[in-house]
């Protein structure tokens, strides 16, 4: 079964300090951000030291 059959739009994971780099870049593609020239290396390392630092947040792009 699909989330889709249900009415869900997507399974949506949480994404946390043990999400790998590829769940990563599918998640920013997703909000819509434009990962061409981006350095996936500095923001996924950025995005594992804030995890570290906080329980929970928003999925936002402004640390980006």
């Amino acid at each position: 079964m699909k989330p889709e059959d249900i009415g869900i739009p997507s399974n949506k994971l949480v994404m946390g300090k043990h999400s790998g780099r590829h769940a990563f870049v599918n998640r920013l593609k997703e909000l819509g951000v434009d990962t061409e020239g981006l350095d996936i290396n500095k923001a996924f390392a950025e995005f594992k030291a804030l995890c570290d630092k906080k329980k929970s947040f928003t999925t936002t792009t402004s640390w980006l």
